[in-house]
């Protein structure tokens, strides 16, 4: 089943300043980082929609500009995931959106903050989450607190139909841990730091500058093998995004399980 497991790697937002020369060559401009991105990866997952909802055309534009390959994850706006007020309007306007691009979308990502912990309103407001998010379209759930991280929230989100997501974070009290599981058939694994130093200093600005060790990809790749059977896919998502790290990274684990990382379908470093 291994060999039949598909294993997408990508980072989590590919439009960032610090990647120009670290990953963008010069001579391509902002409007052809993300085809120039699509010639290396197949999947990105779309973060700049949980600050705000994107503005009419915006994904759509995304689609058209990218290879019939290449596919989408994107994350639920905050005003879902962190408000939490019941407020239906950012569900209709967010899924006015997604409909531009429903046909290369392979999943929505909802992040919980870390003070949503484990308990019945949390519980219902998951249901509530899933509730209001009908359609073809998976939905993801990534979990800060450690109170979630439980077999009973598995059999949770099994029964909502929500995929978990397994967050790779450093090693501190109340944290989730860095086991990799999954509910249904799909993995989806977010890989954002692992120095304890950085994730609570100075308001968590540099929370994500971290660059993996090949032993860390490594010890991760093992943990993908180790997954039951079942799963047939997985996502892995880089979100260590500071100074082109995670694409750095994500190259690096492609090359470790023989991917290819050369430019796919033309040579936009050229225009």
């Amino acid at each position: 089943m291994k060999d039949k497991r598909e294993i997408i790697i990508g980072t989590s937002g590919y439009s960032f300043d610090d990647w120009k020369i670290a990953f963008y060559p010069e001579n391509v401009v902002r409007r052809l980082w993300l085809p120039y991105y699509a010639q290396r990866f197949s999947c990105v997952e779309i973060n700049s929609s949980y600050y705000a909802i994107p503005r009419d055309g915006i994904l759509k534009r995304m689609a058209d500009i990218t290879p019939d390959r290449f596919r989408f994850t994107i994350k639920v706006p905050g005003e879902i995931t962190h408000k939490r007020d019941g407020d239906l309007t950012p569900f209709n306007q967010f899924l006015k959106r997604v409909e531009e691009i429903e046909h290369k979308t392979d999943g929505l990502v909802a992040q919980f903050p870390f003070s949503f912990k484990n308990s019945d309103r949390s519980k219902d407001y998951l249901k509530f989450v899933r509730d209001n998010f009908p359609g073809e379209i998976p939905l993801f759930v990534e979990f800060r607190h450690s109170s979630w991280d439980q077999e009973s929230v598995l059999k949770l989100l099994d029964e909502l139909d929500i995929g978990w997501i397994s967050p790779d974070e450093p090693d501190i009290p109340q944290l989730m841990s860095r086991k990799v599981t999954a509910t249904g058939d799909s993995a989806y694994l977010r890989l954002h730091s692992r120095n304890a130093k950085k994730w609570w200093a100075d308001g968590g600005k540099l929370r994500y500058d971290y660059n993996y060790q090949q032993s860390e990809l490594g010890e991760i790749i093992s943990r993908i093998n180790a997954l039951p059977a079942p799963i047939t896919k997985v996502f892995v998502f880089f979100n260590n995004c500071h100074g082109g790290s995670a694409v750095r990274n994500a190259l690096h684990m492609k090359e470790m399980l023989g991917q290819n990382t050369f430019p796919q379908g033309g040579q936009i470093g050229l225009l």
